[in-house]
């Protein structure tokens, strides 16, 4: 925008130095002949000839300075275009690293679910296998009332143990929960932030569109400007072709009139010779020079009539050629004022798109610090995931030790088994004694066997809730994976615009070079009609000196005459 300034400049100024030249060319064509003299033995003069030739020289060393600093301004403009370019690489590395970071949280995520499920088959073994122990247990454990005790002490501990365990997977489950909802929040944002960019991205292009219109219509402007100057120098050289005729066919009358006067003193030469020859008497002779006095009085008179007339007449083609300048000042006048104010409005068009522009910018830079901080909150987030991947890695590490609790007590369940042969076999020597006993004991061995079985179908709905718990996190995993894939996907179409962008960029550039080629075309055509002012000065001025050379021909015809009549006065004398 800034080199269009500076060529809205530029041309204004082309403008007004085209108005001051024609106006001088105008003052210098108004000047009598005697001031254009007194100016072209000025122009002989090396003291005043000399300081010209050295503003001349001044204006073309101005002209080069100039072109260098278009074309170091060019320069410029090229190593600001490098610099955006290297910016948009590095914003599509800062992409690329960012779609691998993406890329290896995925990889990430699908081995947490395959470790995830893998543990789930071991928990899964683990049971039965624990079921299995618990029927070996619940065979083996009929007659051992201390005992079933003791594995009743170990099962409460195990209890409490899984209610500690439930605690801290709703905990768990809490802190899931928020994460998703931050989440929620985030991609909520980013939507809105995405259609602010849309509704942005639209604006810019229909003030691009507004500008484009602006250019094609200030173009259409100076062509018709150029056009009427183009018809109205036409119609002037048309005009001048018309005075040009008239002035030959005023100078070949003249010629011809020279011709015939020239032919009727030479009948008036014979006349007189043969008078001469004859020899009459002095009072016809002097009867003769007074008829020959009043011819040469009567053409005398004639061709001063005539040559009045035609001073009246070319009075009348120079005025008629006044009128003509005249109109073709104040129509180039009117045509260079409606241009300027046109102009003038354009610029003004072109000053408010560049504030549009600007402002545009600025929400660009805000859009880029709210893609930032989404950034943050992006790695925060992935911060907060692995802290909850370190949080299963903890539940996980505690089911195994929930896992080698049970093997110690399917240890003791075996020692228990040992202890029962033992306590068979004195069972069978104090048989007859402890038979009451032992129906007491199947009594409270049924009582045992009952809250087993309650244990067991509490240890199935833990297990259950615990795949359940599984299942849930593996949704929410799938949940984060395709939000990530969402984020990309976003992430990809920012980077479109950024594309999109620089295109439209490039096109501004494009638009800025067209503008400085119809400048530079503009200012040929400046020049070629200030050459063609000086040609049709140069031509004025050469009529003007042939109409001076006829006159100078109509005096030296005068003088003959006046020499001619004095000879044939002397003669007759």
């Amino acid at each position: 925008m800034e080199s269009l300034d500076e060529l809205q400049k530029r041309l204004h100024l082309s403008e007004e130095w085209n108005m001051r030249l024609q106006a001088q060319i105008q003052e210098l064509l108004r000047l009598p002949r005697s001031d254009v003299e007194i100016l072209r033995s000025r122009m002989h003069n090396p003291d005043i000839a000399i300081p010209l030739l050295q503003c001349y020289d001044a204006t073309i060393m101005e002209k080069q300075e100039e072109n260098e600093r278009v074309i170091q301004e060019n320069q410029k403009l090229r190593l600001q275009l490098d610099s955006v370019n290297g910016e948009l690489c590095l914003s599509r590395d800062a992409a690329r690293t960012a779609e691998e970071l993406l890329k290896e949280t995925q990889q990430s995520a699908q081995q947490q679910q395959r470790s995830l499920e893998d543990m789930r088959v071991h928990a899964e073994r683990d049971c039965q296998k624990l079921q299995q122990d618990l029927a070996c247990a619940l065979e083996s454990e009929s007659k051992l009332k201390h005992e079933v005790q003791l594995m009743r002490r170990q099962l409460t501990a195990a209890q409490e143990e899984a209610a500690q365990r439930q605690r801290d997977v709703a905990a768990l489950e809490e802190a899931v929960r928020l994460a998703h909802g931050r989440l929620k929040s985030t991609t909520n944002e980013k939507d809105e932030t995405l259609q602010q960019r849309e509704v942005q991205r639209v604006q810019l292009q229909l003030l691009t569109k507004e500008n484009e219109d602006k250019l094609h219509e200030l173009e259409r402007l100076r062509n018709r400007m150029v056009q009427a100057l183009r018809q109205a120098s036409e119609n002037h050289a048309a005009h001048m072709r018309l005075v040009e005729e008239k002035h030959s066919e005023m100078v070949e009358s003249l010629r011809t009139q020279l011709q015939t006067q020239d032919l009727e003193l030479q009948k008036l030469r014979a006349k007189l010779a043969r008078v001469d020859a004859c020899g009459v008497d002095t009072k016809y002779g002097f009867s003769l020079r007074t008829t020959t006095e009043l011819l040469e009085s009567q053409t005398r008179q004639a061709q001063e009539i005539e040559m009045k007339r035609l001073y009246s007449e070319l009075s009348a083609l120079q005025l008629q050629r006044d009128d003509a300048v005249l109109r073709y000042e104040q129509l180039s006048t009117s045509l260079r004022r409606e241009e300027s104010e046109r102009a003038s409005a354009a610029h003004e068009e072109i000053q408010q798109l560049r504030l549009k522009l600007r402002d545009l910018g600025q929400q660009h830079e805000q859009l880029e610090k709210e893609h930032g901080r989404v950034k943050e909150e992006l790695r925060v987030q992935r911060e907060k995931s692995k802290s909850h991947f370190g949080d299963l890695q903890r539940a996980k590490q505690e089911r195994d030790q929930a896992l080698r609790k049970s093997e110690e007590i399917r240890r003791a369940l075996t020692n228990a088994e040992e202890a029962c042969e033992l306590c068979r076999q004195e069972a069978k020597e104090e048989v007859a004694r402890e038979r009451r006993r032992m129906e007491e004991q199947v009594k409270q061995h049924e009582e045992v066997l009952k809250e087993l079985q309650l244990s067991k179908e509490r240890a199935h709905t833990a297990t259950s809730v615990a795949e359940r718990r599984c299942d849930e996190l593996r949704h929410q995993l799938t949940d984060t994976t395709s939000q990530i894939e969402s984020l990309q996907s976003r992430l990809e179409k920012r980077e479109r615009e950024v594309e999109v962008l620089t295109l439209e960029k490039a096109h501004f550039q494009e638009a800025v070079r067209i503008n400085q080629k119809q400048a530079l075309e503009s200012d040929e055509k400046v020049q070629q009609l200030m050459s063609q002012d000086k040609e049709k000065s140069r031509q004025l001025q050469e009529l003007k000196l042939t109409v001076e050379q006829l006159k100078l021909e109509v005096a030296r015809g005068a003088r003959l005459r006046g020499r001619l009549v004095v000879e044939s006065h002397a003669r007759l004398s």
